[in-house]
């Protein structure tokens, strides 16, 4: 299992930016141009000229090694790893470990609450094949908050995790064994209330279609059972109205929190990693190893890098001015 997980976060590993579509924000991905990813490293484009500067991010990160990361504008912090997680910010870029590895757990995946007073992440225990969701303030008050998973032979945990930006719902996806052969996947909602207040229950419901906007189709499997078609991987919208995902090979799709307003936003070739723009406007994904980006409004696909020769993955929004303590000066 700590084999898949760290396959997963490596993917992350390695971003370069595209050319910002506004001088608030910046659109970063992944970029290979081998199978290994030799030679790889941090860079960001920045700016919002046609000539955009390109500069690597700070150095302490790409010293480091550091592979995916989260970073923090209300506290100016950025956490990341796998095994141990550590934290460092803008002030102080002397990695400081929040999460410590134990012979018994490893964490991965953390995220920033939107106040960033506290630091979630999933604890994975090996013996018990389980992940949980935990929690610190990063002055040593470390707790379980929820299970997610029950046993590997009945539910996956799929990453990533994500809290709304209004920080009342983490979302993630969950497989479930249907029977011998077939799993289904759906999108988990999880009340954020038992994180602030300890005395609360975790809740969590599964989302779900709750008007006559659409539907869900069933889809059929190799072995001839009909199932939901999954859906995972979603981005919230920075009102924290709406969440997008992906639902098919060639679909993402769109649903508020609540529901309602069902849409899907067909795709050319088989997309990847969303990504909601801080504006709103705009969500990247990830197709054919290239970078789209879709207007929302005018329901519209572009492919931005156009890079026969390379390989770009997990797109990732970056605020300015907030987020520019992450660049190098150029």
């Amino acid at each position: 299992m700590k084999r898949l997980l760290l396959l997963l976060f490596l993917a992350g590993s390695f971003v370069r930016a595209a050319q910002a579509q506004s001088c608030e924000e910046a659109l970063a991905y992944y970029v290979s141009s081998s199978p290994s990813g030799e030679g790889d490293q941090w860079m960001a484009r920045t700016g919002c000229a046609a000539e955009a500067d390109v500069v690597p991010l700070m150095a302490a990160l790409r010293e480091q090694g550091v592979g995916e990361f989260v970073w923090s504008a209300a506290n100016q912090s950025v956490a990341y790893g796998f095994g141990t997680i550590y934290t460092l910010t803008a002030a102080d870029t002397t990695p400081l470990p929040a999460l410590a590895e134990t012979e018994t757990s490893f964490y991965h995946s953390p995220m920033w609450s939107p106040d960033g007073a506290q630091l979630v992440a999933v604890e994975t225990n090996p013996d018990e094949a389980v992940d949980w969701l935990v929690a610190t303030d990063l002055a040593g008050s470390l707790r379980r908050i929820a299970q997610l998973t029950s046993s590997p032979e009945d539910e996956s945990l799929i990453l990533p995790l994500r809290w709304s930006p209004d920080g009342q719902w983490i979302s993630y996806a969950l497989s479930h064994r249907v029977d011998s052969e077939d799993w289904e996947t759906n999108i988990v909602l999880l009340s954020t209330g038992c994180i602030s207040d300890p005395a609360q229950t975790c809740e969590a419901h599964e989302l779900a279609i709750t008007d006559d906007s659409g539907e869900r189709p069933n889809v059929q499997t190799d072995s001839q059972a009909l199932l939901p078609e999954h859906w995972w991987g979603m981005a919230w919208s920075p009102d924290s109205q709406q969440l997008a995902f992906l639902c098919s090979a060639n679909d993402f799709c769109l649903l508020y929190a609540d529901g309602t307003n069902f849409r899907r936003a067909p795709i050319t070739l088989h997309g990847n990693s969303l990504a909601w723009s801080p504006s709103g406007t705009y969500l990247a994904y990830q197709a054919d190893s290239d970078i789209y980006l879709y207007d929302i409004e005018q329901d519209t696909h572009t492919n931005v890098t156009q890079s026969p020769d390379l390989m770009e993955f997990v797109p990732l929004w970056i605020p300015l001015p907030e987020g520019a303590f992450l660049l190098e000066a150029p």
